[in-house]
């Protein structure tokens, strides 16, 4: 598997397509950020997954919008992508990750927690009323427990 950066210019359409097919309800796409940096996570030329980074502070980034392909949930691609992704976050210099996940999101929500991600703190009716999220967070570089 390869976890290949995306253009958000060159690749936009495509980024759009996949969340438009794979994503919630509530992380379906309908502009890209230009803050963000898209991933793909591909196998045998097929995208298995998407994700996106954003800068915080020289310490700090972010996670946002992990999505893995429906048909492929449950079959550890978003634990892979989600470990490709922290090595090249390491290796870029961020000793920090964050990440918000709706509450009803179970399945990111474990995935999250097992690669040792702490739940720091909610956000009450953060993008819309009623929708809430929990923002997580990881020191890199430490030993996970789980």
């Amino acid at each position: 598997m390869n976890l290949i950066c995306l253009s958000n210019q060159n690749d936009r359409d495509l980024i759009l397509k996949f969340y438009k097919d794979n994503a919630s309800e509530f992380v379906t796409l309908n502009r890209l950020n230009p803050a963000r940096v898209y991933y793909k996570l591909e196998k045998d030329g097929e995208i298995m997954g998407m994700v996106s980074t954003q800068h915080v502070t020289d310490n700090l980034i972010g996670i946002w919008s992990s999505t893995v392909k429906r048909g492929y949930r449950g079959q550890g691609f978003g634990k892979e992508m989600n470990r490709m992704l922290e090595d090249l976050i390491y290796i870029a210099g961020y000793r920090k990750i964050t990440s918000h996940i709706y509450i009803d999101n179970i399945a990111s929500l474990v995935v999250k927690l097992k690669a040792g991600f702490i739940i720091e703190g909610t956000l009450k009716d953060h993008d819309e009323i009623g929708q809430h999220e929990y923002i997580l967070g990881k020191v890199l570089g430490e030993e996970e427990d789980v």
